[in-house]
Order: structure tokens, then C-alpha cells, then sequence
């Protein structure tokens, strides 16, 4: 049986039932995210229900959606109505399948469920760049396997867990060149939690610097009105939402009392006395999990990327692009060129764009 089907030239290839066998790479990778989503809520169920939560995130966004959908606003967990204590729009989605499904155990697995799908959506991103399929499946089981991920999925639930995949769908969408996709979870990162805007502020400003190529009319589609949106929601938020719903019930700059007793007392400390940041900085590093959790994993999977290819791939490309000239794009090429070598044989393709898969890579690195 056979199937037409449009190349990545835009014409139609035939596709027989043999090619439409799964890819064992995808198939992996599968078995891994149900395997992942398994252990990890039932863990996080374990836990809920021997009461070792440390926190009361879960007991909050329950609060708050069980009153949303009898009609109140107030929440007595924390003394401020949803959207008070950080503004997480993206949780009213919860509330229709809260009414259906009345169990505090509904936010994590939904929560690990989408965290979950990462490596599956990692797996079509490595695919679409090119990368054969055992590459794929290691990459995109390395989502999994950071220990970030796993400590999101078991401590409870947060809505900026929810973050992580909508960036890789994100990704998705600029690799795939779907616009309406792009914005959609644009919005939905800026959903989760208002300090996001911020991050894709950074994002926006640094994709029209390295697309400066593409023309306004395409950056001010794809980079510059998100951006604006992303600038207009996070002051709204703080000068906003955030004001009217709290009340001062929560004293945000309390949390960093140790710093300065105003944000403009934190800044003037930053510059006349660093040693007050250099402490707090200190004792997250000896004491806290960022090092081994976080910062340790990737730079060893960096590190690991390093031999996995000549490095004269980025030096190639950079030669045949012009806007590879400048000294700062050249300083990432000598960075690029020791991290994210491993796919040197996309260069070898001459059906592929260099200047595109320059970019792509950029992007590898930046996410």
C-alpha cells in the first residue's frame, strides 16, 4: 500500500507501508516518556499521600480552583485571591477538568504528563534538523534524563513546570516555520507565571539580531510583536494585576532581606557592597542543589558533544555566510565549534541551506 506525500523540496514522494513502520528511535523514546510519567507520579502520589509535601503550592492551586468553580475568589492558603500571590493565567485551564475530575493528584499528572511529552517533541525537533535517528533518541532522551526534570515531576505541582515543554513546542513551531504555532505558545509560556516575560524578551531580541537577515516585515512578525506583548504583560503584571490582587498580604522583597531593604537599596548594595550577593551566591552553590541538579548535568553533555565531530563544521559554514563576518558572531562560532559539533554531517547534505542550519544551531545552543 502506498501513499503520496510531499518532500522537504516540496514534491510528492511515494510512501510504502514499509517506510510507515514506527522508527525505533521514536518508539524508544516513547517507552521512555510513559516510563518517565509512571515512576515519577506515582512517586509524587507517595509522597502526597504519606504527607511528606514540603510546601503548599498543590494545597494553593487546589484551593483556588475549587473555589473558582463554586463561584469565589478568596483563598485562605495564603490570603490572596488566584492571580494575587504570582499571575498564572494558565491556570484556569485546570478548572474545567477539576469540575469533571475533583482530585489534588490532577495538577501533578497533568503537569507530568506534559513534561513528559518533551523528549517526543525534542525527538521531531532533532529529526527535522537532520540528525539520524539514534542521535535523535539519545538527544531527546537527555531531556529526560537531567535531574531537573525528574525533580520538577515528583515535588508537587508548579505551573512554570509547564514552561519547559512549551518552549520545546515553540522551538517546534520556528523549525517547522508555523507562525500561528510560534504565537500560540508564545502566549502560553507567557502564561505561566509573569517573571517569563522577561526570558522572551531575551529570546525576541537575540532571534532579530541573528535573523537580522530575514527583513522586517518577517521579524516584526515572528521576534518584534512578541516582543512588545511580552513587555506590555510583565508590566501589567507587576504594575497591575499584581498590585490590586495582593494588597500587600505577601512582601515580596521580605524574601531578599538579606540583600537590601528595598529593590532600590538591593541594586545600590550590588554596587557598593557585592559581597552581599557574593555570600547568597556562595551558599546557594555549597548548599543547594543548582551545581550537581543543574549546571553539572549539561556542562558534561556539552563536554560530551565536543568529540563527537571535526572541528571545521562551524568554521565551513561560517565561510559561506557573510554575515558570519563580524567579531562577535565569530567568537560564537569558536564557542559553537568545540560544544555542537556532533552534527557535522548536515553539512555534508547540499540539499540543505547553510545559512538556515546556522541558525539552527544558534538556537540549539541558546535553548
Amino acid at each position: 500500500m502506498t501513499h503520496p506525500k510531499l518532500d522537504a523540496r516540496g514534491n510528492f514522494e511515494v510512501i510504502t507501508a514499509e517506510r510507515q513502520r514506527a522508527e525505533p528511535g521514536k518508539v524508544i523514546v516513547t517507552a521512555l516518556a510513559g516510563l518517565f510519567f509512571l515512576i515519577c507520579t506515582w512517586t509524587s502520589y507517595a509522597r502526597w499521600a504519606n504527607f511528606q509535601y514540603r510546601s503548599f503550592d498543590l494545597a494553593y492551586y487546589v484551593q483556588a480552583i475549587w473555589q473558582l468553580i463554586h463561584g469565589r475568589l478568596d483563598v485562605s492558603v495564603e490570603n490572596v485571591p488566584l492571580l494575587g500571590n504570582h499571575v498564572e493565567p494558565i491556570v484556569f485551564l485546570f478548572a474545567p477538568l477539576f469540575a469533571v475530575f475533583r482530585h489534588p493528584m490532577l495538577f501533578v499528572i497533568v503537569q507530568n504528563a506534559a513534561l513528559a511529552t518533551m523528549p517526543l517533541v525534542g525527538y521531531n525537533i532533532a529529526k527535522r534538523l537532520g540528525l539520524d535517528g539514534k542521535r535523535a533518541c539519545l538527544l531527546s532522551a537527555a531531556l529526560l534524563l537531567a535531574p531537573a526534570t525528574g525533580y520538577i515531576a515528583i515535588h508537587e505541582f508548579h505551573p512554570e513546570a509547564l514552561v519547559a515543554p512549551f518552549l520545546l513546542l515553540m522551538l517546534q513551531a520556528w523549525v517547522a516555520k508555523s507562525i500561528s504555532r510560534h504565537w500560540l505558545w508564545f502566549v502560553a509560556v507567557l502564561a505561566c507565571k509573569e517573571n517569563m516575560a522577561p526570558l522572551l524578551v531575551v529570546y525576541c531580541a537575540t532571534q532579530c539580531v541573528v535573523e537580522r537577515s530575514r527583513g522586517l516585515a518577517e521579524l516584526r512578525r515572528w521576534y518584534l510583536w512578541p516582543m512588545g506583548l511580552a513587555l506590555i504583560w510583565f508590566l501589567l503584571s507587576a504594575y497591575g494585576i499584581t498590585p490590586a490582587l495582593n494588597s500587600g498580604n505577601i512582601d515580596y522583597v521580605a524574601l531578599y532581606d538579606q540583600l537590601g531593604t528595598s529593590p532600590e537599596n538591593i541594586l545600590i548594595n550590588a554596587i557598593v557592597r557585592p559581597q552581599l550577593i557574593g555570600r547568597a551566591l556562595l551558599q546557594s552553590l555549597t548548599h543547594g542543589n543548582l551545581v550537581w541538579g543543574l549546571l553539572l548535568p549539561f556542562l558534561c553533555l556539552l563536554l560530551s558533544l565536543r568529540r563527537a565531530a571535526p572541528s571545521s563544521l562551524l568554521d565551513r559554514i561560517g565561510r559561506s555566510n557573510r554575515s558570519f563576518r563580524s567579531k562577535e558572531t565569530w567568537s560564537f562560532v569558536r564557542f559553537a565549534r568545540s560544544r555542537m559539533a556532533g552534527h557535522y554531517r548536515l553539512c555534508r547534505r547540499p540539499d540543505l541551506d547553510r545559512t538556515g542550519l546556522a541558525h539552527r544551531h544558534y538556537d540549539c545552543g541558546l535553548v
